[in-house]
């Protein structure tokens, strides 16, 4: 049966009209009036692409009965290819916020540690006294 509308609902054979089994219906046939943008395929792929080890990670923990370590290895698949998407990545760009904030604190307690050592009369190593935070 064809989807296509016809201009009539005559039979070309005969004056009787076509059959109900024949007829196709609107509801019979789908209609693409619109596609879905581009950013919106992306973006549910990007969503499918986090979540599907999760609920993996779920199934597999309610079937042997280690729901923490299922969920734990499947948010760290999840966050893996998270990380792998680039500059799409949530993680990364969440990372770069909480280095941003938490780096000023970081380089001033190292930097008091490695004062403590010296000290005490030990060596500091020189990545730690001379941490900074860089941000571009």
């Amino acid at each position: 049966m064809s989807c296509a509308k016809k201009p009539e609902a005559w039979s070309k054979k005969s004056t009787i009209p076509v059959g109900p089994t024949e007829r196709t219906h609107d509801e019979q046939c789908v209609k693409y009036t619109h596609e879905m943008p581009y950013d919106v395929q992306e973006s549910i792929g990007r969503f499918v692409i986090r979540i599907v080890p999760l609920l993996y990670g779920g199934m597999f923990g309610t079937l042997m009965d280690e729901m923490p370590v299922a969920l734990t290895v499947g948010a760290l698949v999840s966050a893996g290819m998270d990380l792998a998407m680039g500059k799409r990545s949530i993680l990364r760009n969440l990372g770069r916020s909480l280095v941003a904030s938490g780096c000023p604190v970081l380089a001033v307690m190292a930097r008091g540690l490695s004062g403590g050592l010296t000290a005490i009369g030990i060596s500091a190593p020189a990545p730690l006294r001379d941490i900074r935070c860089r941000f571009s």
